[in-house]
């Protein structure tokens, strides 16, 4: 007589176990670090390219959705489009990279000995804080901050081509 016990049972303790601890399962599932959760900070990077020789003034915005806004202020041009997946997708990866956030006291220093060298301004603001960072063309090079600038300054000169 056990059996027949054993069989009504047996499935129905899976039953009530699977019914308790999946919703536990789950739930602690959804509040482990997950790297997603930081690509859905809403953030603005304001980046400008100013002087050289040829005076120039360039700005670049970008936002958390992809939105781009291209300006070059000597030419008086104004370019607006969405960037791609994979582009957003590579902003994204740098700025987890630094926490989203720039660091104003790693403000490299401007070299007074070029006179004619690009200034590069970053500006971020991630979720409430803001950052600022400026470099050179000599001080670039030394900057952590250089590959983001980089994909800026590539992003910057696709935009305006067209």
């Amino acid at each position: 007589m056990e059996a027949p016990f054993k069989k009504i049972l047996t499935p129905i303790f899976v039953f009530f176990a699977i019914l308790f601890i999946m919703p536990v399962y789950c739930t602690a599932a959804g509040t482990s670090s997950n790297p997603s959760a930081e690509k859905q900070k809403k953030w603005v990077i304001e980046y400008t390219i100013s002087g050289g020789f040829a005076g120039i003034r360039r700005q670049l915005t970008i936002n958390s959705s992809g939105h781009l806004t291209a300006t070059d202020q000597k030419l008086r041009k104004n370019i607006e489009q969405q960037i791609s997946q994979k582009q957003l997708a590579e902003i994204v990866n740098i700025l987890v990279q630094y926490n989203f956030s720039l660091r104003n006291d790693s403000i490299s220093k401007l070299s007074n000995r070029c006179a004619d060298c690009f200034v590069y301004t970053l500006n971020l603001t991630a979720d409430g804080s803001k950052g600022k960072i400026t470099v050179n063309d000599l001080s670039l090079k030394d900057s952590k901050y250089i590959a983001l600038i980089n994909l800026l300054s590539t992003m910057l000169d696709q935009a305006l081509k067209h």
